[in-house]
């Protein structure tokens, strides 16, 4: 769903406004990539579902991850 909401052309012209990936020393998991958490904010933007209703099937992240 993630590619549906933020289309090739829009990603490859704000990748650059997006923090880079780096591993942290205390361990733990990895970075929710930018794509799958923009394609978030925007589905609930777009639908106006609150943050706790958010299909967490669909897009494979908490709305705990894509508030902030």
């Amino acid at each position: 769903m993630a590619k549906e909401l933020v289309p090739e052309t829009l990603q490859d012209q704000i990748e650059h406004l997006f923090p880079e990936d780096e591993p942290s020393l205390d361990g733990g998991r990895s970075r929710t990539d930018a794509r799958t958490v923009l394609a978030t904010i925007l589905f609930v933007l777009k639908t106006g579902t609150g943050w706790k209703d958010l299909p967490t099937e669909a897009f494979g992240v908490s709305y705990k991850t894509c508030r902030w």
